[in-house]
């Protein structure tokens, strides 16, 4: 049960705009606070709404971890969207964690639950491989286009030291993932599909660690592959993919790509598709989403048999359990926390 924001007492709307991120201390001194007026208040469950905004929040979510402080971590234009849904058009942080304050109260959402060790770290190193197989990639389109001898010198250089920054991260990826048994268990089951490779493997482990826990309707939604409506009346819209991880949905378009040529059960499908007039792209989407999850009821729909008498598996590691989902939910850094299960907020830049 949680207290709305006007019914804060003077003590809690002053702790409200405080600024606590410039240090630990300051930020585990406003979180005790906040336990200790939840338990005055007789409510004993605290629970903290945190904005992402780009990765700074990640010692702060930590500390929370430690000290076994739930909280939920929601994208900054979902809050945003929200103040100007309630006429709310100034900004700032005593507004913000007001504002973070009621839309925990007024959507209760679930909190996120902490990644591991191991979900972290593999999360970092996918990211910084995709980050420099990008530049690597941006250099080697530059040095197409460069005339000068000494110029050149230098961008090869470049490259083979990029190149080889590449390779040491994905034998740290390796590594991991060997080494853990839930996410190698995973990763040889995606690398079983005709058109997954180690690196798909490992972006959809780093990226949805969700995997095995979502039903197909979910995952799609989080990969961002999930077709919206757009209707009104009688005016039937055109339907179209909205949102998700774009990491994630970039790295599963290369693998559709190749699945739809060379999987035999993902080739048949996508065809079928284009013989009913689909266009590429829809057809493409759909393989993608089958890539994200199987059916409930025919867990065996997706498996074929291969030339050694194994089997391909689809995405899910294990059967969906139908757990809750929240697809717009993306880990980020936070600007503004608020308790909404507690008499107090707490603005963070």
């Amino acid at each position: 049960m949680c207290v709305p924001p006007e019914d804060w007492p003077p003590a809690a709307v002053s702790a409200a705009g405080r600024e606590i991120t410039r240090s630990h201390a300051r930020q585990m001194v406003a979180i005790r606070e906040a336990k200790r007026v939840a338990l005055k208040a007789g409510k004993p469950s605290v629970q903290l709404i945190c904005e992402a905004s780009g990765g700074y929040e990640q010692p702060l979510l930590e500390s929370l971890a430690e000290q076994e402080v739930a909280v939920t971590l929601v994208q900054a234009v979902r809050v945003r969207q929200y103040a100007r849904a309630a006429g709310i058009l100034a900004k700032t942080d005593r507004i913000d964690a007001r504002v973070l304050a009621a839309f925990g109260a007024a959507l209760r959402p679930k909190a996120t639950p902490p990644l591991s060790r191991q979900q972290k770290r593999l999360r970092e190193l996918e990211s910084q491989r995709r980050h420099l197989s990008q530049v690597l990639r941006a250099e080697e389109n530059r040095l197409a286009q460069l005339q000068c001898t000494e110029l050149r010198s230098l961008g090869r250089s470049l490259i083979n030291k990029i190149q080889k920054q590449i390779d040491a991260i994905e034998e740290c990826i390796s590594s991991l993932i060997a080494q853990d048994q839930t996410l190698c268990t995973k990763a040889q089951k995606l690398t079983a599909i005709t058109g997954v490779g180690a690196r798909t493997a490992a972006l959809v482990l780093a990226q949805m660690p969700e995997l095995g826990q979502l039903n197909r309707r979910q995952a799609a939604a989080l990969a961002g592959l999930a077709p919206f409506n757009h209707d009104s009346g009688s005016l039937r819209g055109r339907r179209a993919i909205f949102g998700g991880r774009r990491a994630l949905r970039s790295g599963l378009y290369m693998a559709a790509l190749a699945a739809a040529r060379y999987n035999p059960i993902l080739s048949r499908f996508y065809q079928r598709l284009r013989a009913k007039g689909k266009p590429h792209q829809l057809a493409l989407t759909a393989v993608m989403r089958k890539l994200t999850a199987r059916p409930q009821s025919h867990p065996q729909a997706f498996r074929a048999p291969l030339e050694n008498n194994t089997v391909t598996y689809d995405v899910c590691a294990e059967h969906c359990t139908g757990g809750c989902c929240q697809p717009l939910l993306r880990l980020g850094s936070a600007r503004a926390l608020a308790c909404w299960r507690a008499p107090l907020a707490i603005a963070v830049q």
